[in-house]
């Protein structure tokens, strides 16, 4: 009769345990970067309609676009 060796089934499913943990890293990963992108490309989009707004609303006190085109400039150039 043929005797198993319980520790060599041990070492296989103590592998088994660290390739799941693996692959639980690995989706954890992949998780963190993708919610990290999001928020990143959301922080994006709100500082574009933020200051889309501050042109609009710059533009509507002034009177019209270039009108504030002309006082932007003659800021800049000091006249």
């Amino acid at each position: 009769m043929r005797q198993s060796n319980p520790s060599r089934f041990h070492l296989g499913e103590s592998r088994v345990r660290e390739r799941t943990r693996e692959d639980l890293g690995v989706t954890l990963l992949h998780v963190t970067f993708r919610a990290s992108l999001v928020l990143t490309f959301m922080i994006i989009v709100l500082i574009g309609l933020w200051s889309g707004a501050a042109v609009i609303g710059g533009a509507v006190a002034e009177g019209g676009f270039l009108e504030l085109v002309k006082s932007w400039s003659s800021a800049v150039s000091g006249g």
